[in-house]
Parts: structure tokens; C-alpha cells; sequence
């Protein structure tokens, strides 16, 4: 069938086609909250913490603005490219890989969207616990240790 015979139907996109397309809305988020939160930062901006959440790092306002959708849109074309130059095995289909690397870029931005908000959060007064994450790896290590103990004594 062709499909200019008939051009009232509507077709669904492609898997591959949605993810980027959610792919680049969150990049666009990530220039928005850039963009919107750029005029009230002071002029440096803490951009680096230590394991206790203490700062330890700090970078100029128009950078830290800048680094994280930089850094996603060039994760997103460098997967991108990769994928399309990959090698291949004779007749191989890339559409199961396709959709592996699609789910990863969305992680991976995800991820970044996070720390954006986060490392922005913090210059702008918001109350953020950086020490958050260090804290639970902390207790699932401590309770590790603790199992392993029973373990051998057992």
C-alpha cells in the first residue's frame, strides 16, 4: 500500500522516533532552566561538593549555566553518530540497539536535568542536602559489613 493513497490515516512514529523526540524536550528543558534561572545567580556559583556535602568547587555563573545542556547535547549527537557508524555484521538490524541507546540518552539526560536543578538550587537559596546520597551510601555500607560480620560468624 502506498502511503499517498491514502493520507488520512494516521501513522505511529517509530519508537526510536518518540524517545528522541522526549530526548529533546528535556535537552530544551535544560536550556530553559538555564535561561530562567541565569539573571538571579550570583557571579560564582558553587559547582563542586565533597563526599560530606560541603563545597569544594566553584565555577563562574555563565558557565555553570551553560556546561549541563552543552554536555547533553553533545552526549545525545555523539550516541547518535556513533551508532550510525558503527560496524555492522553483514545485513545486521540496529533497531534492538536502537532502542537500547535510546533508553540510555533518556537516562543519561535525565540524570543531568536532575543535577542541573540541583547544583542550581543551591546558588539560588533553595534548601538542597547534598550529603543526601552520601548518607545512604554510607548505611547500605555499614549494613553490608554488618551481614558479611553474621555471615562469618555464623
Amino acid at each position: 500500500m502506498d502511503p499517498t493513497e491514502n493520507s488520512s490515516k494516521i501513522l505511529p512514529l517509530a519508537p526510536y522516533r518518540s524517545t528522541t523526540m522526549v530526548a529533546l524536550i528535556i535537552i530544551a528543558l535544560q536550556i530553559l532552566v538555564a535561561a530562567g534561572t541565569y539573571p538571579f545567580l550570583p557571579a560564582i556559583v558553587p559547582s563542586h561538593w565533597d563526599a560530606a556535602g560541603n563545597v569544594d568547587g566553584y565555577m563562574p555563573k555563565l558557565a555553570n549555566a551553560l556546561i549541563t545542556p552543552l554536555m547533553s547535547i553533545g552526549i545525545f549527537l555523539l550516541m547518535h553518530v556513533l551508532l550510525r557508524i558503527g560496524p555492522r555484521l553483514s545485513n545486521q538490524d540496529t533497531r534492538g540497539t536502537q532502542k537500547i541507546i535510546d533508553l540510555l540518552i533518556l537516562g543519561i539526560l535525565l540524570f543531568m536535568l536532575i543535577l542541573q536543578v540541583v547544583t542550581l538550587a543551591i546558588p539560588l537559596g533553595l534548601p538542597v542536602n547534598v550529603s543526601l546520597i552520601n548518607d545512604r551510601l554510607v548505611r547500605q555500607e555499614k549494613n553490608t559489613n554488618i551481614k558479611s560480620q553474621a555471615v562469618v560468624v555464623s
